[in-house]
């Protein structure tokens, strides 16, 4: 058994070698350093006891989730504090639980028409309208990234780190990790937002 104790509140958990596993920080902690003491990590108490029951919960981590845990794990919780959380946890490099969050907010959109999820996710919209002409045009063609008209791929000069939304996490994570595991409709609808956004799905292509 070890300890884990927040550096934010002082709040101090009995962990086992499962939990220790499933974070690359606490792993890697473990391996080079004789634990005696307290592993504090500067995280809230709060987001540690999230991934604690997230992970205790699981039989092995693997690609497989339980949705209806995590769906129970995280619904007392805003989109505000959700993407806090993500941004807390993050310390502890944790795939798994990661992608449950980025999956989470993937549900909540993939139902929704690419001017709805524009407006939840509160991105600019930064194509013209001779552009959105164009785009309606040649679908296909623009899904994959074929030159047409007077839109050139890759669109030049976006930076993805820095694009401002309502999921935003350093680097943009989260967002990068919700267009990565979304399938082909989402991918397209979340591509036809923003030239940035579109630069980054083909960079993870469906």
């Amino acid at each position: 058994m070890y300890t884990l104790r927040s550096s934010i509140d002082q709040k101090e958990f009995k962990i086992d070698q499962k939990v220790i596993n499933a974070s690359t920080l606490l792993k890697n902690i473990c391996e080079i350093t004789d634990i005696n003491q307290p592993i504090v990590i500067k995280c809230p108490s709060q987001s540690l006891d999230i991934y604690i029951k997230f992970i205790n919960h699981c039989d092995e981590l693997s690609v497989i989730h339980d949705k209806k845990f995590e769906d129970d794990l995280y619904k007392e919780y805003g989109d505000e504090k959700l993407v806090s959380i993500a941004n807390e946890l993050s310390i502890l490099d944790s795939d798994f639980v990661f992608d449950s969050i980025a999956d989470l907010f993937l549900d909540r959109i993939k139902e929704m028409k690419w001017q709805n999820i524009k407006g939840y996710l509160e991105v600019e919209d930064d194509f013209t309208l001779n552009e959105r002409k164009l785009l309606e045009e040649n679908r296909i063609e623009y899904l994959l990234s074929i030159d047409f008209g007077e839109i050139k791929f890759p669109f030049a000069e976006t930076s993805f780190i820095t694009l401002q939304n309502k999921l935003y996490t350093p680097l943009n994570a989260l967002l990068s990790r919700i267009i990565q595991r979304s399938d082909s409709t989402t991918s397209f609808n979340l591509s036809v937002i923003n030239k940035t956004i579109k630069n980054e799905n083909d960079r993870h292509p469906i």
